[in-house]
């Protein structure tokens, strides 16, 4: 399933690339880490998690009047699974 988002992905990217005007791409990527010095209380607490957030912006101008930015993130917990997810964010302007 990962592999079809991707190909579909670049797909949308390749075909917008061939007539956008003006084409922005940026990415981020954050580590993040937490410890807590003191022992958890119950058993199924950690006393340390790692995370991580990749998170890539893609805005496109096809005309002077026509514009779209595109925003997936994916954030990774090692410890909280509600806190695993993708999530997607777009914005038109017509």
């Amino acid at each position: 399933m990962r592999h079809n988002a991707a190909i579909a992905l670049f797909g949308f990217m390749s075909a917008t690339c061939a007539v956008a005007q003006t084409f922005d791409m940026t990415s981020e990527i954050s580590l993040q880490g937490r410890w807590y010095p003191k022992s958890p209380i119950f058993s199924d607490q950690k006393s340390s998690t790692l995370g991580a957030v990749a998170k890539t912006t893609l805005h496109v101008e096809i005309n002077s009047q026509t514009s779209f930015t595109f925003t997936p993130l994916y954030r990774y917990d090692s410890a909280d699974s509600h806190r695993t997810h993708g999530a997607m964010y777009e914005k038109h302007i017509s």
